[in-house]
């Protein structure tokens, strides 16, 4: 017990050291060639609000304004980290698995106090429960804001458009419906199991890997129907129906992060003919 308990503390360490020199490198203004300082992305774009006016609406602090180059390796630091991140764990991802990067981001900004990102640990209780320690308080104030505070923010502004529409539905039946869910926890930390049913359509292999990760945090699923969907190849939406959701039902659909599949695009038309379906 003593060998792996150092073993598992060694290993630790090195994953430590190297998220703080990832942490500190990114945050050093470090030359490069005329492609490397091109910007942050969005800066001088005309047809969509700054990150400033997007940060000052939604009260979440706005990421660092940094070169597109110190995002960029800032984000395939964290993909080479991760399998180190899951190496003991019983939910590690078979291959790279972004879903699993962002749910480490939304740690970060879910552990940072004071700053309305707070998630009362949702995200954090998803993780491994030795490894995650290298995003606990208060060393998540070591990452710069880049990765993590642009999920807060789009987190933040869906979360409040979630409770909203919650809201103005009283006491009639509403689902929620969270296409590519992926590790979102917005069904667990809402409190949405009071007033809505919940449905989430992922990718099966994905879908496995977050099942399992909320079985070792512990949280109540009971509320949330898991619905495996193959998006490129699958009609989504009467797998949906099979699962036991009525479209007569007032529905919040939720579609973060995820660029729409071939066969999304294809069902456009179809899609637009069950928006008018929800309206009326």
């Amino acid at each position: 017990p003593t060998s792996h308990s150092s073993s598992r503390s060694y290993m630790l360490s090195r994953v430590s050291v190297v998220l703080l020199l990832a942490s500190t490198a990114s945050a050093i203004s470090l030359r490069g060639r005329a492609w490397q300082r091109r910007g942050v992305y969005g800066r001088g774009r005309t047809d969509m609000p700054s990150v400033a006016e997007v940060s000052a609406a939604v009260g979440v602090p706005a990421p660092w304004e940094a070169p597109r180059w110190v995002w960029s390796g800032a984000w395939k630091v964290h993909k080479r980290v991760l399998p180190h991140l899951h190496s003991w764990d019983r939910a590690a991802p078979a291959d790279t698995c972004v879903n699993l990067v962002v749910v480490w981001l939304k740690a970060i900004a879910g552990n940072r106090r004071g700053e309305g990102t707070a998630d009362g640990g949702a995200a954090y209780a998803m993780l491994p429960h030795f490894t995650r320690r290298v995003v606990a308080w208060p060393l998540c104030y070591l990452y710069p804001r880049l990765h993590h505070a642009n999920v807060a923010l789009r987190t933040a502004y869906l979360d409040q458009q979630v409770e909203r529409e919650l809201s103005a539905a009283g006491q009639r039946p509403t689902r929620v419906v969270v296409l590519g869910a992926g590790f979102d926890t917005r069904c667990y930390r809402l409190d949405i199991g009071k007033t809505a049913r919940c449905f989430e359509v992922d990718a099966p292999t994905t879908q496995a890997l977050k099942r399992e990760s909320l079985s070792r945090a512990g949280v109540d699923c009971s509320h949330v129907t898991f619905v495996p969907v193959d998006f490129a190849h699958s009609d989504w939406f009467q797998c949906l129906c099979d699962a036991g959701f009525d479209p007569r039902r007032r529905t919040v659909f939720i579609w973060e992060g995820c660029p729409p599949p071939p066969a999304a695009c294809a069902d456009y038309a179809r899609d637009r003919e069950i928006s008018r379906d929800f309206r009326a």
